[in-house]
């Protein structure tokens, strides 16, 4: 064979991906420096922090707040991941208190949170709180490029090739750090032809084709359409993925056994295919696992039976579209989708049944008919998002109570505290947005309107220290405080 192949491979550190970009053919690889594994998982500053991502070739780093009792669970299943941690590929890890470092944090939305740093950018980490999870992800994030004249492909991720003469001065970095969600190559076209081909496993490869350089703005463009399959499998590991893309999301929730998924992939793959196609670039169509994760189905979309097919306008959407019709006919469950997209199907928002609620003294339960009323136009409003069914959310109820009771005493004019059930409502307001982990603590003032997470410690005094410094009656809050102390003062005195 007279062609050869030039196999662009990514490493995590700058030297790897200069030496690989700028090789010839007939070089042999050389290393520079032997990448170490450190178990201790050291506590590391902001300059530490710096220092190791930029010297070493594999970071993972565990974002951790000494009073949260979420990060002290987390941290059980963490330190088992290190602990356990095989000795390839060789990995760094270091953990970081968010309370007391700005720099190495200002990326982050949420704590706890793992990051793997490849080239300096951040992978997060978005599956289960279990050390079995994580190495199986972090694997996968960190694993070593294939070799020279060897093509790999990834599980439920595509190989991405450019055909170019040369390749683009921009795609070595860029591609560096998406290196978790794809495997990239370059090759010299053998018929001249420059284009850009994306390859998932079982599907015909899609192609664009160029005249000239290829631009970025487009490349990016293309691959963002196709990054995802036409048929996925969507599971904790590709989740985030999903929620990233700008497209709605199919659900083909299909019966099956202990270990029947892939019999169900076999036996309806061409119908899912044929729906998958007729919706490309507006829908991605997905399926899942519904034997063990059947009960959080249940919780998640208020189903008790399959095969179901659910619509979303986005994976982060908390509301949906139940597909009624006939489950054999793809063309009018295409139809319906189309529907979706034009607006002319009636959202299906779930609401909190309030006859067995449990009632806060001195807090407001919202529920999907009114969370609107957390942009209140007089009030700042404090908001907890909590599960009924999550032991950690009902830890912050006396807590959110002893805050309520303070806040209509003194100043219950200008704060509202608000609690709402995110695992048992929907929301159709796409302002108002949350994650599956809770509690989750939102600030909503009734000057700006825009919403503002609040990470801080969660025992009521806290809270409410910090609602009076960042209130937009700051001032009058102060003020009011201050004369009924000094009310309190005078009384004494008489």
């Amino acid at each position: 064979m007279f062609n050869l192949i030039f196999i662009l491979t990514f490493l995590v550190s700058v030297r790897g991906v200069e030496e690989t970009t700028t090789k010839k053919p007939d070089e042999k690889k050389t290393t520079t420096k032997k990448p170490r594994i450190v178990r201790n998982a050291t506590v590391l500053n902001d300059d530490e922090f710096l220092d190791v991502i930029t010297s070493e070739e594999r970071v993972t780093i565990f974002y951790f707040a000494p009073w949260d009792p979420r990060s002290k669970q987390f941290k059980k299943e963490w330190m088992r991941l290190v602990n356990e941690w095989p000795d390839d590929p060789p990995m760094v890890f270091g953990q970081l208190d968010v309370t007391r470092n700005k720099v190495s944090t200002s990326h982050l939305t949420k704590f706890p949170q793992i990051v793997y740093y490849a080239f300096k950018q951040p992978i997060y980490y978005s599956g289960l709180v279990d050390a079995d999870h994580m190495r199986f992800w972090l694997q996968r994030v960190a694993e070593d490029p294939p070799v020279e004249d060897e093509v790999q492909e990834p599980d439920y991720h595509p190989a991405v090739t450019i055909y170019a003469p040369e390749m683009p001065d921009w795609y070595s970095e860029w591609a560096a750090g998406k290196k978790h969600v794809a495997k990239f190559y370059w090759e010299p076209p053998t018929d001249g032809n420059t284009n850009i081909t994306i390859k998932h496993d079982l599907e015909d490869p899609e192609v664009l084709k160029f005249e000239g350089e290829i631009a970025k703005e487009t490349f990016i463009n293309f691959f963002q359409l196709h990054e995802m399959p036409y048929v996925g499998y969507l599971v904790d590991n590709t989740w985030s993925e999903y929620a990233q893309t700008k497209v709605g999301i199919v659900w083909c929730l299909y019966e099956m056994g202990k270990n029947g998924i892939g019999n169900m992939v076999k036996e309806k793959k061409i119908f899912m295919m044929d729906v998958a196609k007729k919706l490309k670039g507006k829908f991605n169509v997905v399926y899942t696992e519904t034997w063990e994760k059947k009960q959080n189905l249940e919780h998640l979309f208020d189903i008790k039976k399959f095969p179901t097919f659910i619509v979303q306008d986005h994976l982060s959407n908390h509301y949906h579209y139940l597909y009624e019709g006939p489950k054999d006919n793809p063309d009018l469950l295409v139809k319906f989708v189309n529907e979706v997209h034009d607006g002319k199907v009636q959202k299906r928002v779930r609401e909190l049944n309030k006859k067995n609620l449990e009632i806060i003294p001195d807090v407001t339960e919202f529920t999907s008919s009114n969370i609107h009323k957390i942009f209140d136009d007089t009030k700042d409003t404090f908001l907890m998002i909590y599960a009924d069914w999550c032991q950690l959310s009902r830890t912050y109820f006396q807590d959110l109570s002893d805050l309520g009771k303070k806040v209509k005493k003194d100043i219950n004019d200008y704060v509202q505290i608000v609690r709402f059930d995110g695992a048992a409502n929907d929301c159709s307001d796409k302002r108002i947005t949350w994650e599956p982990l809770f509690p989750q603590f939102r600030f909503i003032p009734a000057k700006s309107k825009k919403i503002q997470n609040y990470n801080l410690k969660r025992d009521w005094k806290s809270m409410w220290r910090w609602i009076k410094r960042n209130s937009s009656y700051s001032t009058e809050i102060e003020e009011r405080l201050l004369k009924k102390y000094d009310d309190r003062l005078k009384h004494d005195e008489l």
